[in-house]
């Protein structure tokens, strides 16, 4: 898991049970159980850079079916997507 996370890493502990479900569920049936780098599948994932890994509105819609607590973890301070597209995106989508 770590393998897929950016600096700073966020420990299981510290993850809420939907967020340790998604990386799960990702592990388990998108990266095939694999311990290497699967950056295109762990996109959103708690612990990623949604900064630099999810840097528009078509990579925030491709990552909500995979990471849908998203719709409650805050937008990070400065992001390319504007919040009212953030917000709108999330809403739109992740219900």
């Amino acid at each position: 898991m770590y393998n897929n996370q950016d600096a700073p890493r966020t420990k299981w502990a510290h993850m809420t049970g939907e967020e340790q479900w998604e990386w799960f569920r990702v592990w388990r049936d998108v990266c095939d159980r694999t311990h290497e780098r699967r950056e295109n599948d762990t996109r959103g994932l708690r612990g990623t850079n949604l900064i630099t890994r999810v840097p528009d509105e078509a990579t925030l819609e491709e990552v909500l079916p995979t990471s849908p607590s998203l719709k409650r973890r805050r937008r990070p301070e400065n992001h390319p997507v504007a919040a009212d597209a953030w917000a709108a995106k999330l809403h739109s989508l992740a219900d």
